[in-house]
């Protein structure tokens, strides 16, 4: 897995939630940690299949985000923003990139946890986006994750960025995979040919 900065990255507006025919304003978000497709997995020839305005496994056409998808989107709070002001920006950006993988499945099956960690200052907050088939649901971890105010917080933290990477590596990989590729690594929309 590896850390993208990310914000300057613009969701696709096609991607966006939409209130009534009105799309949401984009939110941009600042860190992203993707997973790099083993080796086999040929990212380029998969999204050729794409229309070219959505070539990409994620919710924006940057660069850093266009074969590698997202595990885990990190938002770092400024210390005049609020934590509701961060829930929405986390909130749009994850939509976005639920649509996104929606719409590379063709269909409304639920989609894999994402975990998002919301940072203020030395504080850092787990949750996790949880698709409940109409809606999506930003779900708090309960207990403290760590930060970077003591020695001890950031063991803490360090762990829990651990056990997350497991999680992309054991959860995220292998449904991403089973998803959108066939054991041969070939892309789902060539699978019968």
């Amino acid at each position: 897995m590896e850390p993208k900065i990310i914000t300057h990255a613009r969701p696709i507006k096609d991607f966006l939630p939409r209130i009534g025919k009105q799309y949401i304003e984009s939110k941009l978000v600042d860190l992203a940690v993707n997973l790099i497709p083993p080796t086999g997995i040929d990212m380029n020839q998969w999204l050729t299949y794409q229309p070219p305005k959505y070539r990409t496994v994620n919710q924006s056409l940057s660069a850093s985000l266009t074969h590698n998808p997202t595990v885990i989107t990190i938002e770092v709070m400024t210390s005049q923003g609020t934590e509701v002001a961060a829930m929405v920006q986390v909130g749009i950006w994850v939509s976005a990139w639920h649509e996104r993988v929606q719409r590379l499945r063709d269909s409304r099956l639920s989609t894999v946890t994402l975990p998002v960690i919301i940072t203020s200052v030395h504080e850092w907050k787990l949750y996790f986006a949880v698709d409940r088939g109409e809606s999506i649901e930003m779900l708090r971890f309960p207990g403290e994750i760590g930060g970077t105010l003591s020695l001890q917080k950031i063991y803490r933290l360090l762990a829990v960025l651990r056990r997350l990477g497991k999680y992309g590596m054991d959860v995220y990989e292998p449904w991403f995979l089973d998803t959108f590729f066939d054991r041969s690594g070939l892309p789902e929309c060539l699978r019968g040919f």
